[in-house]
């Protein structure tokens, strides 16, 4: 059962948020029912994207996708910037299609590569948020997700690293 806290049926173009708990996942509605998204090899669910370093662009069905979470049309960006023509964020998120990609979840994850293939801009709001807030709320939230000594250590790792001042 899809549950659109938004009440209206996306468009192609839009951009989708899909609630997790305690971080959103991205798509891009492509129509009749299809989203497509880049979802890392731990999956779209999981908090142990953090670890992963590639992620495959996949084309499902949005129910799929969304599982049993909530869902909303949330194309965040258009007050800022002009969308692209539909046809090519369309054209572009096809051409990507069962591709591995980079994946940093700080740097090209879920919502950046939406907000490129949308605006020409990949941009993550929840990162920047949480770049802002106390790093105890994201340090809790991954270290919550460390299951073994190794992926404590890992997680570890990549806040730090992600810390480093530039």
């Amino acid at each position: 059962r899809l549950f659109n806290i938004c009440c209206s049926p996306p468009e192609p173009g839009d951009l989708i948020e899909i609630s997790r708990g305690l971080y959103q996942h991205w798509a891009i509605y492509v129509g009749e029912g299809y989203v497509i998204h880049l979802a890392p090899p731990s999956g779209p669910y999981s908090m142990m994207s953090v670890l992963c370093d590639k992620a495959k662009v996949k084309k499902e069905e949005l129910y799929e996708v969304v599982g049993n979470d909530e869902y909303c049309i949330n194309n965040l960006l258009d007050e800022k910037y002009e969308p692209r023509p539909v046809r090519e964020m369309l054209q572009d998120a096809h051409r990507f299609l069962g591709r591995e990609l980079p994946y940093c979840v700080f740097r090209e994850n879920c919502e950046h590569f939406v907000t490129e293939l949308r605006y020409g801009k990949p941009q993550s709001r929840q990162v920047q948020f949480e770049h802002h807030r106390s790093n105890m709320t994201l340090v809790t939230s991954v270290i919550g997700t460390c299951h073994s000594p190794l992926t404590l250590v890992t997680c570890a790792a990549i806040l730090i690293v992600k810390e480093k001042p530039k």
